[in-house]
C-alpha cells in the first residue's frame, strides 16, 4: 500500500477556516491516503459548518466539523453490530460501519467531527490518528 500524504500541501479550505476562526483544537486530519483530491468544500460561519469531500476513482472520504450545539443526536443504522470505541489523542472516537462505508465520530468540548468514507477501517483509524500528529 502507498504511504499516506497530506490532503493539500498548502492547506485545505477547512484548515484555513479553522485558522482564520482562531480554532486551535485538533479537529482536522494531517493526511489522507494518497491519490485523493478535494472535489467539494462548504464553509459557512453562521451557523458554523466545515465540510470537505475528497475522491479517488469510486472512493470517497468526507470530513465534517460543526459546533456541538448544532448537532442533534446522531442516529446510525449499523449493519455490523455496535460501534467500536477507538481511543487516540486522549479522546474516545466511535467507529461505525454503515451501508458500505465506515464513519468515525467524536466530540470535543465545542465541536462534533465526523469522517466518513468507503475505505478500510484501518485507513480510517490512520486518518483519525493524524488529527493528533
Amino acid at each position: 500500500s502507498r504511504a499516506p500524504r497530506a490532503p493539500h500541501s498548502t492547506g485545505s479550505p477547512t484548515q484555513q477556516a479553522l485558522k482564520d476562526l482562531g480554532i486551535t483544537e485538533p479537529l482536522y486530519p494531517s493526511w489522507l491516503p494518497s491519490g485523493y483530491a478535494l472535489t467539494e468544500a462548504h464553509i459557512s460561519e453562521d451557523p458554523l459548518l466545515l465540510y470537505e469531500l475528497y475522491t479517488r476513482e469510486d472512493r470517497y472520504i468526507s470530513i465534517t466539523i460543526t459546533p456541538v450545539t448544532a448537532v442533534e443526536k446522531a442516529r446510525y443504522t449499523q449493519e455490523d453490530g455496535l460501534a467500536e470505541e477507538y481511543r487516540t489523542g486522549e479522546m474516545a472516537h466511535y467507529l461505525f460501519s454503515n451501508a458500505g462505508s465506515v464513519t468515525a465520530v467524536w466530540y470535543t468540548e465545542h465541536y462534533f467531527v465526523s469522517i466518513n468514507g468507503n475505505i478500510y477501517t484501518r485507513a480510517l483509524k490512520r486518518i483519525v490518528d493524524s488529527v493528533y500528529a
